[in-house]
């Protein structure tokens, strides 16, 4: 078949960098290239009247004349046509927990005006793809009155096939390091959840240390100063090297309507490359409680999870064969499967 998956970011020029382009299209189509299908990454500034294609998929649409001339260019030549959302933007009613409101790095007018812009090219697709299920409750919510599929995010087919190019190293428990890695600049008040009990910690732990990867406005105590390395982020094809030391992974997360609908990509990651990761409860994460999440009840539980995870035994039984755990959650294989059946079903 002839499949392909549509940006609709803003710089045409930079789509293929987008973590969210990355996990959500660009995974999926090497799997179906790696299966013998036909399949273009392409921005909707990009020439693409000419081309032939059995099924599109729009990533994040916006309300742009492009797009609407795309959609109804492509269905007189009978492609099927859906959009893939892997964020709650497309309900104005709950704009306010956006992260970039809640950071202030957004006001809530500018806000409501882009969900409204997703929401109004709703009625333009044949169908959803989503990456959780409290995304979908959402879409079905709105009664849009279209096929929704849950297509959860796995590892990148790049790590799944390319395992030797990797480098792994021991654990070294006489300095773990603790790993933080906000993707976006939208993560400060998350943080901020569990910076006291973190700074107890490391106050108590003096071998232990943070390294902090990416975007993160934060302030912790000068006597722990000295424990934590702030480091640039990095693009994701060395993503993987920021867990190569790493003890445990950090993924606190404020308890919202936005991050409710999250998938558990930081658990994912890290669990792939064998490490736990401390966690915020959030539904999707709930899948991954024999595959790396250790999930905090209140932020007050980090301490008491920290120090028990100290001891080797304690650790080694959350952080044996995580990569394998992982992989039964979630593997592009088997989404690339669920997302055939959705082809052929339609």
């Amino acid at each position: 078949m002839k499949i392909a998956f549509i940006a609709c970011n803003r710089n045409a020029k930079l789509f293929r960098t987008d973590p969210s382009y990355i996990y959500r299209c660009e995974n999926l189509g090497l799997e179906l290239t790696r299966q013998g299908h036909q399949v273009s990454f392409c921005h909707i500034t990009d020439s693409l009247f000419l081309n032939k294609f059995d099924f599109v998929v729009f990533h994040r649409p916006r309300n742009l004349w492009r797009i609407h001339f795309l959609v109804v260019s492509l269905r007189l030549r009978g492609v099927k046509i859906w959009a893939d959302f892997d964020d709650l933007i497309f309900d104005t009613s709950f704009a306010e927990f956006s992260p970039g409101v809640v950071n202030q790095i957004n006001t809530l007018g500018k806000t409501i005006k882009t969900y409204q812009s997703h929401a109004n090219t709703l009625s333009l697709f044949d169908g959803f793809t989503v990456s959780t299920k409290p995304l979908k409750a959402h879409l079905l919510n709105l009664q849009i009155n279209k096929p929704i599929k849950v297509l959860p995010n796995a590892p990148h087919f790049s790590w799944e096939h390319n395992l030797a190019a990797f480098r792994t190293t021991k654990l070294d428990f006489s300095a773990p390091v603790l790993t933080y890695l906000p993707g976006t600049r939208s993560h400060d008040k998350d943080f901020k959840l569990v910076a006291d009990q973190l700074t107890t910690f490391l106050r108590s732990n003096k071998k232990v240390s943070l390294e902090i990867t990416g975007p993160l406005s934060f302030q912790l105590a000068e006597d722990v100063a000295r424990q934590v390395r702030h480091y640039d982020k990095l693009k994701f094809s060395k993503f993987h090297e920021r867990f190569e030391s790493t003890w445990l992974n950090l993924a606190p997360l404020e308890d919202t309507p936005f991050n409710r609908c999250k998938s558990a990509l930081k658990v994912l990651e890290a669990g792939f490359w064998g490490k736990p990761t401390v966690c915020s409860v959030i539904p999707d994460v709930l899948r991954y409680t024999n595959a790396g999440a250790l999930c905090l009840e209140t932020p007050e539980d980090l301490c008491t999870k920290l120090n028990l995870l100290l001891k080797p035994d304690d650790y080694l039984e959350h952080a044996q064969n995580l990569q394998s755990e992982v992989l039964k959650v979630s593997n592009i294989a088997q989404v690339t499967a669920s997302f055939l059946e959705l082809i052929e079903s339609n």
